[in-house]
């Protein structure tokens, strides 16, 4: 018996519309010469390969022009054909994924293909798999926070608070799945709430900056009223909320944790200097110096504040933030020294046990080391001996006796010549003339013994310079040496 087989996916399901014969599986229409042409006789074997290629050639396509319905809807075909097909399973998945709104949070079942995509894998592809899923499920989270941060941004109200934290609830509920169906040992949790944390930090601080703080601030052209103020609170409270939540979401992102802790503080304080304003009529008094003759005039003054016994309770969180960061900077010092000694011993050991397997070369570098070390000793030596015999010679320049003792006659002199009354006038005019001659027969010892002193201080930089160029070359050597014999390897 003679069958009808469509050419394009090997289905025998063709239905005569209109005057062509329609494919119901992929579409395809042939008139009723091309439909005797592919008349086969006997049993139809379907080839399932060559159907499935087209409806995964098919699914790819209407994932990349962003129908996710059309992608899921063939892949649920191929996988009535072939249910362990996993990259049907893996594109479903996404195509699910993508699919979520708000209200239809379908993260979970798209987790379900992806375990099952990669359970079914070829052994050779599942660890790219899994790093692709694990991308997948990151951007999905993300995506599905950003999708309610922007709508907390817009509407920062208890509402809008509520449905993020549905939204971190559903998200963490579905990568404890992830991880267990793919293994803890695989995927790291932390690891994919770290991104969705930041996100909240970014959302509640964008509404916090760009929506809360304008319109408080800006309410009756810069005067909130109480009514501007109580909501500064509220919204202060949703933000702050959310914040101490992204905290709670990962224990691998400490500097994240700090910066979040901060911007908590800094809203706290922002509230606690807030206030609302009243319009009403205050009195001036008269001046100090008239007549007490006061006047009235109507202005806008404070209104409500923060009790002391709200601000005593923020200070006491502003507190307890300041110790968690402290106590957090602390441990990652810790951890960043522990992390620095374990990299120069792993160094260490390295460099053991390359020079273990060159022993020959260690040695000759050693030998070369110590050949260049005593050279430059050596020139070092005497270099520093005719330096020292300089040295000595300075100390022996003739006239540091003399000058001491005309400081000395000068200070007496001087002293002496103080002490005269004003009427001394000739016997000061007759001392003067002492300490100047003094004076005169010091400075000229002086530049004698430092005309002397200059000469050797010459010779001994002239000496310091032919050391330095002599060693120069060797130095240069050895700091080559000691660097192969040191570098890490």
């Amino acid at each position: 018996m003679k069958r009808l087989v469509c050419e394009m996916c090997g289905s025998v399901d063709l239905v005569k519309q209109e005057g062509l014969f329609v494919c119901q599986n992929c579409q395809t229409k042939y008139s009723v010469e091309e439909a005797k042409k592919m008349m086969i006789e006997g049993p139809v074997q379907v080839d399932n390969s060559h159907l499935v290629q087209n409806y995964l050639e098919m699914a790819e396509r209407a994932y990349k022009s962003g129908n996710n319905s059309e992608t899921e809807n063939y892949c649920n075909k191929i996988i009535e054909v072939e249910p362990k097909n996993y990259r049907a399973l893996m594109l479903k998945g996404k195509a699910a994924g993508w699919d979520s709104t708000l209200k239809n949070n379908r993260i979970n079942e798209a987790i379900t293909c992806f375990s099952s995509a990669i359970s079914n894998a070829p052994e050779e592809e599942k660890e790219e798999m899994i790093q692709e899923t694990k991308s997948e499920v990151e951007k999905l989270s993300v995506a599905l926070v950003s999708l309610q941060g922007e709508r907390f941004e817009k509407w920062p109200d208890e509402e809008e608070k509520a449905g993020m934290m549905r939204v971190i609830v559903d998200i963490i509920n579905a990568l404890i799945q992830f991880v267990t169906s793919i293994g803890a040992n695989v995927i790291n949790k932390d690891e994919l709430m770290t991104p969705i944390a930041t996100k909240i930090n970014n959302s509640v601080m964008d509404a916090w900056n760009k929506k809360i703080v304008p319109e408080y601030k800006n309410d009756r052209d810069g005067y909130p009223s109480d009514s501007a103020f109580r909501e500064l609170i509220s919204r202060a409270g949703h933000c702050v909320d959310l914040l101490e939540k992204a905290n709670t979401l990962s224990d691998t992102d400490d500097a994240a944790d700090v910066a979040r802790y901060n911007n908590m503080i800094g809203i706290h304080k922002y509230v606690m200097n807030s206030c609302s304003y009243e319009y009403r009529t205050v009195e001036i008094k008269g001046n100090f110096f008239t007549d007490y003759q006061p006047s009235y005039e109507n202005r806008y003054c404070k209104n409500l504040t923060l009790n002391e016994s709200a601000k005593a309770q923020r200070n006491q969180l502003i507190g307890d933030y300041r110790e968690k960061i402290a106590k957090i900077e602390n441990a990652l010092k810790q951890k960043e020294m522990i992390e620095r000694r374990k990299e120069k011993e792993e160094a260490r050991k390295r460099i053991v046990a390359y020079w273990e397997e060159h022993a020959d070369e260690k040695a000759q570098l050693e030998a070369e080391e110590r050949d260049l070390t005593e050279r430059i000793n050596a020139i070092n030596s005497d270099m520093d001996s005719r330096i020292s015999k300089l040295t000595d010679s300075i100390r022996a320049i003739p006239g540091q006796s003399e000058i001491a003792r005309f400081n000395a006659q000068e200070k007496a002199l001087t002293s002496e010549m103080a002490n005269l009354g004003l009427f001394k006038g000739k016997q000061k005019a007759e001392m003067q003339k002492q300490i100047d001659n003094i004076k005169a027969q010091r400075n000229k010892v002086q530049a004698n013994y430092n005309a002397e002193k200059k000469a050797i201080d010459e010779q001994i930089a002239m000496i310091n310079a032919e050391k330095k160029k002599n060693t120069k070359e060797l130095r240069d050597r050895l700091s080559v040496v000691k660097g192969e014999l040191y570098r890490e390897r």
